[in-house]
């Protein structure tokens, strides 16, 4: 097993097309917590601080590909990882102070729209069939 720290305020993951100022660690300010904006060195520095574990585990049996593959697809979730964490510390007072009944909610809300987009941008694919 691998512990990888990923530094929510590293820019150097994000790639140009990928960079928002609104979703930036470094820039961002939060009204309701007064976190924020990180500076280089915030993991040293700030309190509190959150630590979160997350266990991936992938498994791709190809003989020739398995080594090349599983490395992309791990380096994709890195990314995915930093990229989410990311926009989540700088959408700090979209759920600051909200009850666990209200949070479910947000998370209930949120499921049903990614399902939606997902749906639609399938029913936009065109069939070559």
């Amino acid at each position: 097993r691998e512990v990888v720290f990923l530094d929510v305020a590293d820019e150097s993951i994000v790639s140009k097309s990928s960079y928002k100022k609104e979703e930036d660690p470094r820039v961002y300010k939060s009204r309701k917590t007064g976190r924020g904006p990180l500076a280089a060195d915030w993991a040293d520095t700030c309190e509190p601080i959150m630590t979160c574990y997350k266990m991936v585990s992938v498994e791709f049996k190809w003989w020739g590909l398995q080594t090349a593959v599983e490395a992309l697809i791990m380096s994709y979730t890195r990314k995915a990882m930093h990229l989410m964490h990311r926009q989540l510390f700088c959408d700090t007072d979209e759920w600051y102070g909200m009850t666990m009944d209200e949070l479910r909610k947000l998370e209930d809300e949120t499921t049903k729209s990614l399902l939606d987009k997902r749906h639609k941008q399938l029913e936009n694919k065109t069939d070559f069939s």
